[in-house]
C-alpha cells in the first residue's frame, strides 16, 4: 500500500490522460490510450527498482515479487478517474458478500479514496490543494489552446467556476467514494470481530485439552517415579538378601 501510494504519481507530466491522448504523445502511443499516466507511473517505478541501489525487492521470492507487483499495479491503475464509477459499482456489488472481496480491490479503493481526499482535510489544506490543482488544470488548458486542441473540462482559466466545480467534485465523486469505503471497512470490521470470537471459541476447548493433557502427563510422571522408586527398593533388598 505504501509503495503504491508513493509511486502512484511518479513522473507525472502535469497534464491529464486526455491531454496525452488528444496530443498523441509518446506515452499515449506506448500504452494505447488506456490509463496512460497510471501505466507510466508503475512502469517507470519498477524500472527504477531494477537498479541495484534502488532495488528494495531484491530479497523477495519469486512468488512474493509476483504478488507484490500484482497488488501495486492494481492499486495504481485504479487511481485512473476513468475507472472511478466502475470501481464503486463493483465494490457495492461485492459488499453483499464481503468475504469474497479481493485484497487488490479493497486496497485499490482505499488508495483511490486517499488520492481524492483533499476535500476531507481541514479547510486550509483543502484550499491549498484546490488552488494547486486548478493552476495545473489551467496550464494544461493553455497548452491545449496553443496546440489547437479542445479545452478539457475545468481547464479553461477564463470560464471555470472553481467553487462550483469543487461542490460537484465533493457531491458526486468524493462523498460517494467515502461512503462505499466506509461500508467496506465496516464489513471488514464485522468480519474481524467474528474472526476473533470464532478464534477464541475454537481456542477454548483446545486450551482445556492441553490443560488436561498436562495434568495427565504430570500424574503419569509422578506414578512412574513411584514405580521406579519401588523397583529400586525391591532390587536393593534383593541384593542385601543375597549378600
Amino acid at each position: 500500500m505504501f509503495i503504491a501510494a508513493i509511486i502512484h504519481d511518479f513522473e507525472h507530466t502535469g497534464t491529464s490522460n486526455n491531454f496525452h491522448i488528444q496530443s498523441r504523445s509518446d506515452v499515449a502511443l506506448i500504452y494505447n490510450d488506456r490509463a496512460v499516466l497510471e501505466n507510466h507511473h508503475v512502469s517507470a517505478a519498477f524500472r527504477i527498482m531494477r537498479i541495484d541501489d534502488y532495488n528494495i525487492l531484491s530479497e523477495f521470492t519469486s512468488d512474493e515479487y509476483k504478488n507484490f507487483r500484482h497488488l501495486v499495479i492494481e492499486m495504481v491503475l485504479a487511481t485512473d478517474m476513468s475507472s472511478h464509477f466502475t470501481q464503486l459499482k463493483t465494490m457495492k456489488s461485492l459488499l453483499s458478500m464481503p468475504e469474497n472481496i479481493e485484497k487488490a480491490k479493497a486496497l485499490a479503493l482505499v488508495l483511490h479514496c486517499a488520492d481524492i481526499s483533499h476535500p476531507g482535510k481541514p479547510w486550509e489544506i483543502h484550499q491549498s490543494w484546490t488552488q494547486s490543482l486548478m493552476e495545473e488544470f489551467f496550464k494544461q488548458g493553455e497548452k491545449e489552446k496553443e496546440l489547437g486542441l479542445p479545452c478539457s473540462p475545468l481547464c479553461d482559466r477564463e470560464n471555470t467556476l472553481v467553487a462550483e466545480s469543487q461542490i460537484g467534485f465533493i457531491q458526486y465523486i468524493v462523498e460517494p467514494s467515502f461512503v462505499v469505503m466506509g461500508d467496506m471497512l465496516e464489513k471488514f470490521s464485522s468480519l474481524y470481530q467474528h474472526l476473533i470470537l470464532n478464534f477464541h471459541h475454537r481456542q477454548f476447548p483446545v486450551k482445556v485439552r492441553l490443560h488436561l493433557h498436562r495434568r495427565h502427563s504430570r500424574r503419569n510422571h509422578r506414578m512412574n517415579h513411584i514405580i521406579m522408586t519401588i523397583v529400586q527398593t525391591i532390587a536393593e533388598r534383593d541384593r542385601s538378601h543375597h549378600q
